[in-house]
């Protein structure tokens, strides 16, 4: 009787923690509109001993397009076209700051 309570309140916790980490660690689909300013992370520095003076991501960069299969084409703020296609977990959206 004593056990069955402990294994259903347990049981309660587990799936109440559950849905916790489901709720904090959701990845974020942004939906990048067609010119807007993007962070990309600089997943080379990951790997790097020397990371902590490194900058963590890269931009800004406009948005040109997102291809089909999800991943953006993006371009510099000079205009130049990069050949890579960027996954959008490695995007961030870059808010500028105004003065």
């Amino acid at each position: 009787d004593d056990l069955a309570g402990m294994e259903e309140k347990m049981l309660k916790a587990r799936y109440h923690s559950a849905k916790e980490f489901e709720a904090i660690h959701r990845l974020k689909d942004f939906d990048f509109a067609v010119g807007s300013l993007v962070l990309v992370r600089n997943s080379h520095v990951e790997v790097e001993l020397n990371r902590k003076t490194k900058p963590r991501y890269l931009g800004p960069m406009v948005v040109l397009r997102r291809t089909i299969g999800g991943s953006y084409l993006l371009a510099e703020l000079d205009g130049s076209v990069s050949q890579l296609r960027y996954a959008a977990f490695q995007l961030l959206p870059y808010h500028p700051c105004s003065r």
